[in-house]
């Protein structure tokens, strides 16, 4: 049974479920690589390029998926998610690093009188530690931003390789971000650098919102463009983005980027966005979409 709470702002509808149980605009300090629908398109706030490209990808039957499936998750990233198999060296270390992070609870934070004493999430040095224990390949780069004195971003970016001639598109095909409040861990997040929208078979906005369940959502063999994790009263969340079709009020059709927000394989909230606006920052725009969501979901029994 879903409960009778819808939220519109800024473009934004929410839709919630049963449970049972810092906004800084990034984009002016990180290069942001991203296509959308037939073109390939590389957003940067330091150079933006666009190249069109004329060729389909192969019918979603001839997915691979990874073959680390110790996430959540897991089995909803293959090649489709990323432009290069290559890539999916990323979603391997993503991986391993969320499986042994603690993550502080982002409501401790939220209220009148944050107690960032208990957040008790994994510190830089401690994921940064980890990743240094994996085989990380060596263009693999790490990119730092200060929110402010209490927050801070890292990027852990994935190059093409050298002789692709993706490297001439995009700097990067992954990303790993890492979302620190006075260095305790208390958000994740992997996205792609360079994709490509597939228009054929794009899901209906109204037909996701019907859904419950993970296992639902896992029949469509959907593309996916953000997985995310933080900590909600203890709970662990997930997010998950794809893009899908909404028909305006006009009988128009619109590209939008679906949220799903995730427990277990409960699915507990959605929301969708304009997919232009999200694409100028796929991290950034998680971490704000999250913050727009705790409260509710933090209110769910």
């Amino acid at each position: 049974m879903k409960k009778g709470f819808v939220f519109l702002s800024s473009f934004l509808l929410l839709v919630a479920c049963d449970m049972n149980s810092v906004e800084e605009d990034t984009d002016s300090q990180n290069e942001k690589d991203t296509s959308i629908t037939e073109v390939e398109k590389e957003n940067s706030t330091e150079n933006e390029a666009n190249e069109e490209s004329n060729d389909s990808k192969e019918s979603s039957d001839d997915t691979t998926p990874t073959t680390n499936e110790t996430h959540l998750l897991a089995n909803f990233v293959n090649d489709q998610t990323f432009m290069d198999p290559y890539a999916l060296e990323a979603w391997d270390d993503y991986q391993e690093i969320v499986a042994d992070a603690e993550y502080g609870d982002i409501t401790l934070v939220q209220t009148e009188t944050p107690d960032i004493s208990k957040l008790n999430g994994s510190s830089f040095n401690e994921v940064e530690g980890r990743f240094n224990s994996l085989d990380l390949r060596e263009d693999v780069y790490m990119e730092q931003v200060a929110i402010n004195e209490q927050e801070e971003l890292y990027f852990y970016r994935y190059p093409a390789e050298e002789e692709s001639d993706l490297s001439e598109v995009s700097h990067f095909l992954a990303e790993l971000t890492f979302y620190y409040i006075e260095d305790n861990l208390v958000f994740s997040a992997i996205t792609p650098g360079l994709y490509q929208v597939e228009l054929n078979d794009l899901p209906d906005v109204n037909l996701l919102t019907s859904l419950t369940t993970l296992s639902d959502l896992n029949t469509m063999n959907t593309q996916v463009f953000t997985i995310a994790e933080l900590k909600v009263n203890d709970y662990p969340i997930h997010q998950m983005m794809i893009p899908a079709l909404f028909i305006n009020e006009e009988g128009n059709e619109e590209l939008m980027a679906f949220y799903f927000f995730t427990y277990g394989e409960d699915i507990l909230q959605y929301a969708y966005l304009p997919f232009e606006m999200v694409s100028q920052s796929f991290p950034d725009n998680s971490i704000l979409l999250y913050q727009q969501i705790i409260p509710e979901i933090a209110q769910m029994d």
